[in-house]
């Protein structure tokens, strides 16, 4: 019996009340650099069946690789049920339509070796712009998912995705470079922007405290929304009464020019899916509309616990853990755009951990960041220190650029925000 079978067998047992079984295939090309020297050239294959019982208004979860196993792993999930909170648990049955753009037959028929020419001719690129690769990674991925439950639902998706990580230093002067997508892409313009930056930051200057407009850059604000803001909109926060957004539903919390979209079912993107880690059609929603917060998020678990409706936003990290709530896609509006005679253009920065639940506050540390006057970089900064409040922050975002660029599973123009204090670390 293979682990299908064996996952449909089980949806089939009768000894709990509902049953879900999200069967999981995956092989990937996986290649690895420290400076030139491609060290690491593997091919990875995982397949497993994780199966969630509902019985007695409880939830057990528990995963297996070889389908003999099947049977206990069930067992065991029923047994562990015993120990989960009494929810009204109810796995979804409802209609999925296919996302487009999620497959792609070049990543899908690529070998090793044409792999490992992209990833050498990448790290080439770093060198011929005058900077040194310090690693690099390249990852092309091709899955199968599905996931069935005793309600009726059986969907499946085929998704494929490719990842290039690069970092690179000149004289000192570090920086790193991401990038990710459903289909091949070409990673040598990341990498000329690696080196390009690297050899901008070979001397930083010192900065003294000021006060100053900041430009953050599509990679800042990912960190500024989905590390640090975004997250408050956890419905699991909102039920332990423990997100600053608590008691805001309906009410402006950012700048009127602010919209913040999540789209599961944006054609090709990079956290698209036609249905999300519990099993519901993948949807569109708007968090933000106006600055005005509109809704909080939950996955099918966490809605139970809370006595909502699940969101749609159950995201799954493979068949060894269950479900978590996450997010797909993030859609920020466009505004009308900006110019700067003077400020700071941030690039990366560290420290999104240092946000305080309970406060809002945070200090971060500028990574790779330039003084900039009349749209030219003057000059290279780092580890600058921004003290200050989630929403006061916000507060100072005086307008919005008009060209939206993609980061991983965020797509947003520039921000501008205005005044500013900025001291040095």
């Amino acid at each position: 019996m293979d682990l299908v079978s064996a996952a449909e067998k089980l949806t089939k047992r009768k000894d709990a009340d509902q049953v879900e079984c999200y069967i999981v295939e995956s092989e990937s090309i996986n290649l690895n650099s420290v400076g030139k020297n491609i060290e690491k050239r593997n091919i990875n294959y995982d397949a497993g069946v994780a199966i969630r019982v509902i019985k007695d208004k409880r939830m057990g979860f528990q995963y297996f690789m070889d389908p003999k196993f099947a049977d206990t792993a069930f067992d065991n999930a029923i047994k562990l049920s015993k120990f989960y909170k009494t929810a009204d648990y109810e796995f979804p049955n409802n209609k999925i339509i296919k996302v487009d753009g999620l497959n792609s037959k070049k990543i899908e028929n690529m070998q090793i070796p044409e792999v490992y020419d992209i990833l050498k001719n990448t790290i080439d690129v770093v060198y011929e712009n005058g900077a040194e690769v310090i690693m690099s990674d390249l990852i092309l991925e091709k899955s199968k998912s599905r996931i069935i439950n005793s309600n009726g639902l059986d969907a499946e998706d085929k998704e494929t995705g490719m990842y290039f990580e690069i970092s690179s230093q000149c004289n000192g002067g570090t920086d790193s470079e991401a990038f990710a997508a459903r289909d091949v892409f070409d990673p040598a313009p990341i990498a000329k922007k690696s080196a390009e930056y690297s050899k901008l930051m070979q001397k930083p200057i010192k900065l003294e405290k000021m006060t100053t407009d900041l430009i953050f850059n599509t990679r800042a604000i990912y960190n500024l929304l989905l590390e640090m803001f975004l997250p408050m909109t956890s419905g699991e926060m909102a039920r332990r009464k423990l997100s600053l957004l608590q008691d805001k539903e309906g009410k402006m919390v950012l700048p009127e020019s602010v919209t913040i979209s999540e789209k599961m079912n944006a054609p090709g993107c990079w956290g698209s899916a036609s249905f999300d880690g519990d099993g519901f059609a993948a949807s569109e929603k708007t968090i933000f509309k106006n600055g005005i917060f509109n809704q909080f998020l939950y996955n099918m678990d966490i809605a139970a616990k809370a006595g909502k409706k699940s969101t749609g936003n159950a995201m799954r990290s493979g068949y060894r853990s269950p479900p978590h709530l996450s997010f797909s896609n993030i859609f920020v509006n466009a505004g009308e755009g900006f110019e700067i005679e003077k400020g700071i253009f941030v690039h990366d920065f560290m420290g999104s951990h240092t946000l305080d639940p309970i406060t809002g506050d945070f200090s971060i540390l500028f990574d790779v960041a330039f003084l900039m006057e009349k749209g030219e970089i003057k000059s290279s900064i780092r580890q600058a220190m921004l003290s200050s409040n989630i929403f006061e922050i916000f507060k100072k975002l005086k307008a919005i650029d008009t060209k939206t660029n993609t980061f991983m599973n965020l797509s947003t123009p520039n921000f501008l925000f205005s005044k500013v204090f900025v001291s040095g670390s």
